[in-house]
């Protein structure tokens, strides 16, 4: 009725025109309304849509039903530890998603929120829903939250027959002669850290590559089906697979993408093989040794993990102390940023306070790291306004903590303006303490205007408190940017792109920080303050560097340490750079006939025996092979000089560069070539992606690709070559058994190449001793 009354207003007061553009608004509308008729959405609470769904007759009202839900709601609402309806619903998913592919995703959905949900009692179920259903390509995506709920039916089991406590070593020479400054407590923190890390350190997990040899390893990319049938069949006790046996798989494709699902299943994998295997020193560490890390440190995972730790027998907070005090005197002087999610991921004032201390002893010793300060300043506005707030890594929970450790918190960040401290940090401080809107920070920030030499640093101030107390501070005078001339034999360089690079010195650690700019026509190049006051006097140290142009042989090459300007100097310090041309004469391993070819150089500076500076590839022109190679201008000193001429070779030498110097260059032509490896007629092997090992009878050594049958050889300098490889036979003719499980057999074959080496030659290979 409504409709007509519209339509007979519009014929009556409005144009033509009018009149269509109305007509085709109200059919747009009436399309809208009969779409919203046939595909209804549910908004209602979770447990309404869980009867709809429930309730549901016919597989069509079933499916409709079950897209129809926004299960995001589930999370807060339904109630845990009663995954029972939710089963149901994945098995019904099971037998019809034959008919309806597009359910596949809400299995996942589905599956993931009865993991959520699911008590220990309900595994059987979960498990069967896990190993048994069609759905192998989505198991990367929702093993994370099988994983969990694994984890906590693994708990159960543990909270009732108790593993046996890890001993920790109460004398050991090394570590108290190490560990004589330390207290007793610092030293039982460090002895445990030491006691649940070692192991993992020294085991076949921390390296890079395979379990026996290299060629041990299987590739997820060609045999993914077999990878999760492995652990399947782990998970439902079919059969025994070792950690190991996990730990073979890589992804070895070109392309990565997807590979990072594959890593995160694989770690997830390697740690139920562990608990499995009841090796739980192991299995604490892969989570603390782990990259992924965005798998463990959830609000969820943390206090898991934490209480397994100490079913061990061991206190987690000791534990994760032991990793500050490592730090602190190991040689590598790196902390383990892991163990601090450990400790506080769960968010309960005592570790937090545990790991407020020991940041305090990380800043006394230089060693304050910007996760901790990531994650501090996380804490301070956990119990205000999360919207803008800048979450830790791996951490997607609420804290809520009191006012009072908020407070020492805040001064703790305060404590990290020091006038000597980092520009760029400064800043970042006070961004976060600027959030908090805490009177506490007025004080600090005050003296930070008045005694901080970088004006950016000090208007960052100046924000903060206007936007605590209304008005505006008063900024003193700061020093203003630092320039440099620098000169070639006297001459100014004028007008060339040169790269700053800065280096800082903290212990046996160098830091590096890099800007590029530009001298003007008297070669006088301005760098900002706030790079320069990143080091001061001793611990820093000046290079700049020019690389040369593409095909310019005549822009300079240089690099030239120049002093870090002091902190108020005003003037222009000098940087003038002694330089001489450099010549190379080639020496030809093999006649080839004379014509001309492009010539690419790459030169790193040393100084004092430690690379400084290194160049990138550029090209330097078109030569003839029997003509001297000319660098019109070098700065002197000490290179390793690397000159490549395509095909036809390439010079690795280390070179003192002096006035009058020459220097020779010896040149191989390189080829590529791909080869058929033939091996004996009574032996197989399985056709998997390896490699292979190459000696020169010069010595020189290298690897290369194998796939199947064929050995792919690229830019391969001509010689006399010995190939060696490593295989597993087959013996059983399960293929990934045999790779792991399987005798590994060594063959060589030796051979030379040539400019006449063809595309495919033949390869006969030969059993031999293991290299």
């Amino acid at each position: 009725m409504l409709a007509r009354l519209l339509v007979r207003w519009l014929l009556e007061n409005m144009k033509l025109k009018s009149l269509l553009y109305a007509m085709m608004g109200c059919g747009i509308l009436w399309l809208i309304g009969v779409a919203a008729q046939k595909n209804p959405r549910v908004h209602a609470d979770a447990p309404d849509a869980l009867a709809a769904v429930l309730s549901a007759g016919t597989d069509e009202e079933f499916a409709m039903a079950l897209k129809a839900v926004e299960w995001k709601d589930f999370a807060s609402t339904y109630p845990k530890n009663n995954a029972g309806d939710l089963l149901k619903i994945c098995q019904r998913i099971i037998l019809i998603r034959e008919t309806d592919k597009s359910l596949d995703s809400c299995f996942g959905t589905v599956f993931g929120q009865a993991c959520r949900h699911g008590a220990p009692e309900d595994f059987p179920v979960l498990r069967e829903l896990f190993v048994n259903n069609p759905l192998s390509y989505l198991k990367k995506v929702y093993m994370k939250d099988f994983t969990s709920f694994w984890l906590r039916w693994k708990l159960a089991q543990l909270e009732k027959i108790r593993p046996p406590p890890i001993v920790i070593e109460s004398n050991d020479d090394k570590i108290e002669k190490m560990a004589s400054h330390l207290s007793r407590d610092e030293l039982e923190a460090w002895k445990t850290y030491r006691r649940i890390m070692q192991p993992w350190n020294d085991s076949v997990f921390a390296k890079n590559h395979g379990y026996v040899a290299d060629n041990r390893r299987l590739s997820y990319t060609y045999r993914g089906d077999q990878f999760w049938q492995m652990v399947e069949d782990m998970i439902s006790g079919k059969r025994a697979v070792s950690a190991e046996k996990i730990f073979l798989w890589e992804w070895m494709a070109d392309c990565g993408t997807n590979a990072f699902g594959f890593f995160e299943a694989k770690r997830q994998a390697l740690l139920i093989a562990l608990l499995m295997e009841e090796r739980y020193d192991l299995a604490i560490a892969s989570v603390l040794s782990d990259n992924y890390s965005t798998l463990w440190f959830s609000p969820e995972r943390v206090p898991m993990f934490q209480r397994l730790v100490e079913l061990c027998g061991i206190d987690y907070q000791t534990f994760c102390r032991g990793a500050y005090v490592d730090a602190r005197i190991s040689p590598e002087r790196r902390f383990n940023p892991y163990a601090l999610r450990l400790l506080v991921g769960a968010g309960d004032e005592p570790s937090i306070r545990v790991a407020l201390k020991e940041a305090e002893k990380m800043r006394d010793n230089d060693l304050l790291s910007s996760y901790e300060l990531d994650f501090l300043s996380a804490l301070v506005d956990a119990s205000g306004d999360a919207k803008n707030r800048k979450r830790p890594y791996g951490y997607g929970g609420r804290m809520e903590i009191s006012h009072g450790l908020r407070d020492d918190i805040i001064r703790f960040m305060t404590t990290l303006l020091a006038p000597e401290s980092n520009p760029e940090k400064c800043r970042e401080v006070i961004k976060r303490l600027a959030q908090t809107k805490s009177p506490l920070i007025v004080d600090p920030l005050r003296a930070v205007i008045r005694t901080h030499p970088s004006k950016t640093v000090c208007d960052e101030a100046v924000t903060a408190i206007k936007g605590i107390t209304g008005y505006e501070p008063v900024v003193p005078k700061k020093p203003g940017p630092v320039y440099y001339k620098i000169s070639i034999n006297g001459k100014p360089l004028a007008n060339t792109e040169v790269r700053s690079a800065l280096y800082v010195f903290k212990g046996n650690r160098r830091e590096v920080a890099t800007r590029k700019g530009s001298t003007n026509e008297n070669g006088i190049l301005k760098l900002d303050r706030d790079f320069i006051l990143r080091a001061t006097g001793s611990d820093g140290r000046l290079v700049f560097s020019r690389y040369g142009g593409e095909a310019l042989p005549e822009v300079p090459v240089f690099f030239a340490e120049a002093p870090v300007a002091r902190l108020q100097t005003s003037e222009i310090v000098s940087v003038d750079i002694q330089s001489a041309p450099m010549i190379f004469d080639f020496n030809l391993t093999h006649p080839i006939a004379d014509y001309k070819v492009p010539i690419y150089a790459c030169f790193v500076w040393m100084s004092d025996d430690e690379r400084m500076e290194g160049s990138r590839d550029r090209a330097i022109g078109i030569i003839r092979l029997s003509e001297s190679v000319v660098f019109p201008s070098v700065a002197l000193g000490r290179y390793n000089i690397s000159i490549n001429i395509g095909e036809f070779g390439e010079e690795e030498s280390a070179v003192v560069h002096f006035a009058k110097s020459r220097h020779a260059a010896t040149l191989a032509p390189r080829v590529d070539a791909i080869m058929r490896l033939r091996f004996p007629d009574n032996e197989t092997h399985n056709p998997l992606y390896y490699k292979g090992y190459w000696k020169m009878d010069s010595g020189k050594t290298g690897e290369v690709s194998i796939r199947g049958d064929r050995v792919f050889f690229r830019n391969m300098p001509f010689g006399h070559y010995t190939l060696t490889v490593e295989l597993p036979m087959k013996i059983t003719g399960d293929e990934v058994e045999d790779i792991i499980t399987g005798k590994m057999k060594s063959y060589k074959a030796d051979f030379t190449i040539t400019a006449d080496v063809s595309e495919c030659s033949d390869l006969q290979m030969v059993a031999c001793e293991k290299p």
